[in-house]
């Protein structure tokens, strides 16, 4: 029995016509029906709020749904072009200019130049107190060829005030671009030399790509180019990157993707298969060694592998006086990320330049691209430790092997983090991995006998 009649029935029962009660009665009985009615109606309203929300949520669905379907599943790509040769050995068109001085072209010497404030390069010492970038690139050179920037030099390169050296962005433009505002980057007056793998892993390759063209950076090719471009020509059915003098791709590398259409969960493949005429010109115009010049020294106290970890790096170093050292500056290379100690540039392996991390003991002939983590020490040596000893050993003992003396910086090894030592510099800080992307930036100045100094600080971005 309903609530109205209930009480209508107790009305009659207790109550006379004219008592006061049964109007109470009559009127807890209109209240009751409406506010059954008005539960009724909320509960109408509810039920079809839900409803609404749940179709909603249903139709956004479909069509994220069906838009990531179709553009998976879409075949408007930008059409495949021919990739050419690449280069493994090539030179920087850039040389460091002393700041805000002219160069005289008449008698092939630089006039004065401005010092400009050298934080210098990490010095991998443990008798550096300071635990900053020491670098003794303020070292004095008395060789006037490569000291001096000639009318020769200055007719086939560009000056610029300063070269910047930057390790693996992997997609990270967000980060990038802090960075290059931290260093205050004028394309007017600065170089850009990218150590390879500054696409794949991030989100952002494509901006980095336009950003790189537009501003015209110097590049090297890493491990990830290397293989999204070995993916590009497998989609577009052209050939294989390859070197002159090299057994580059290797027979591991020829499985097929040809027109591979449909969904793709390889990230590097979605890459390639969106790059673009302008995107591959770039890419493949970045060599595997980019010479850079005589612009770094050896450290005057380098005996160690210990570096400890900074937020920031600083120095607050003075300059050397050039009296008590008389180094000259090293031939400079980029590479992405080893170099075989015993085998002349020309030679050096693709596969190793772009992938190796250590040499295989005891000879240290056989590249490895082993990481750190999985680095059996009683096996391997890490290659830029062979490099060092074997340079070390040159002075020390002459060069009995006839090996090349170079300075090298170069990216590709993470797991190491920020690694300085005499003659090697290793840049990638992990910045993809919410570590740090770090610069190396190189200035140059005149000393009192007008001799070019070069210098370079560290300079570095949080990547959260």
């Amino acid at each position: 029995m309903s609530d109205r009649s209930s009480l209508l029935k107790k009305a009659i029962q207790n109550s006379s016509p004219d008592s006061p009660s049964r109007y109470t009665y009559y009127t807890q009985c209109n209240q009751t029906t409406d506010n059954n009615k008005d539960d009724g109606i909320n509960q109408k309203r509810k039920h079809w709020g839900k409803n609404l929300g749940r179709s909603l949520a249903i139709i956004f669905g479909i069509v994220i749904f069906a838009v990531f379907t179709i553009a998976l599943f879409s075949d408007d790509f930008p059409e495949g072009v021919e990739l050419p040769e690449l280069t493994k050995l090539d030179e920087l068109n850039y040389f460091i200019r002393p700041v805000g001085h002219q160069i005289d072209t008449n008698d092939g010497d630089s006039e004065d130049g401005e010092d400009s404030d050298g934080n210098d390069d990490n010095d991998n010492n443990d008798n550096n107190d300071n635990n900053d970038n020491n670098d003794n690139n303020d070292n004095n050179d008395n060789n006037d060829n490569n000291d001096n920037i000639g009318a020769d030099q200055l007719n086939k390169k560009i000056g610029v005030e300063r070269l910047i050296l930057i390790g693996d962005v992997h997609g990270s433009f967000r980060y990038f671009i802090k960075l290059l505002k931290k260093i205050n980057f004028n394309k007017n007056k600065d170089q850009i030399v990218l150590l390879g793998d500054f696409i794949s892993k991030g989100k952002q390759n494509f901006e980095i790509l336009e950003f790189a063209i537009e501003n015209q950076l110097s590049c090297i090719l890493g491990n990830h180019e290397l293989s999204i471009l070995e993916k590009y020509s497998r989609y577009h059915n052209v050939d294989l990157p390859s070197f002159s003098n090299s057994s580059y791709p290797s027979s591991k590398s020829q499985n097929s993707l040809v027109g591979a259409k449909g969904i793709s969960f390889d990230p590097e493949l979605s890459i390639a298969k969106r790059l673009t005429k302008d995107h591959i010109e770039y890419i493949t115009k970045c060599p595997l060694i980019l010479k850079l010049g005589n612009i770094t020294y050896e450290y005057l106290n380098p005996r160690s592998d210990k570096y400890p970890e900074y937020d920031e790096l600083k120095t607050d170093l003075k300059s050397y006086d050039p009296v008590y050292n008389h180094r000259s500056p090293l031939d400079t290379l980029a590479i992405h990320a080893g170099l075989q100690w015993n085998v002349k540039l020309e030679d050096q392996e693709p596969e190793n330049l772009a992938n190796m991390r250590a040499l295989l003991r005891p000879e240290y002939l056989e590249a490895s691209d082993v990481s750190i983590g999985q680095m059996n020490p009683f096996k391997y040596k890490a290659w830029y430790k062979v490099y060092n000893d074997k340079m070390r050993s040159m002075e020390d003992n002459g060069n009995k092997e006839e090996l090349e003396k170079y300075s090298i910086i170069y990216g590709h090894d993470a797991g190491r983090k920020l690694n300085l030592h005499e003659y090697t510099r290793g840049l990638d800080t992990a910045c993809v991995d919410g570590k740090k992307l770090t610069a190396l930036v190189f200035s140059a100045k005149m000393n009192l006998k007008s001799q070019v100094i070069y210098h370079n600080k560290v300079v570095q971005q949080k990547c959260r």
